[in-house]
């Protein structure tokens, strides 16, 4: 694995997205042992990658549920906006992490 100029090991951000894609927990939690040992990885929130401004959408993710996200990673996300309930609450039309997979 490539270090960076801090010498902290830097992994390619597509395989961090596809090793935690389907994401339990657990994955979760070393997901954020890693980043924080290596750094921010993508736009977005520091955890999942999740932001409103476009320009991919969650509108066709086969883990939206009306305007939640059932993904795991995306509701241990302390920076992503949760209902009374603790579920993430998502901007279909506008907003998406970096584990989307559509339908």
């Amino acid at each position: 694995m490539p270090l960076d100029a801090a010498g902290k090991y830097r992994m390619n951000p597509n395989f961090v997205r596809a090793k935690y894609k389907d994401g339990e927990s657990s994955k979760a939690k070393e997901l954020e042992k890693f980043i924080a040992s290596t750094g921010k990885l993508w736009t977005g929130t520091k955890l999942s990658g999740y932001g409103d401004q476009g320009p991919y959408h969650c509108g066709e993710c086969k883990y939206l549920a009306g305007e939640l996200c059932k993904h795991e990673i995306v509701k241990a996300d302390p920076q992503v906006k949760k209902n009374a309930e603790g579920m993430p609450i998502v901007n279909a039309a506008h907003g998406c992490c970096e584990f989307v997979d559509p339908r």
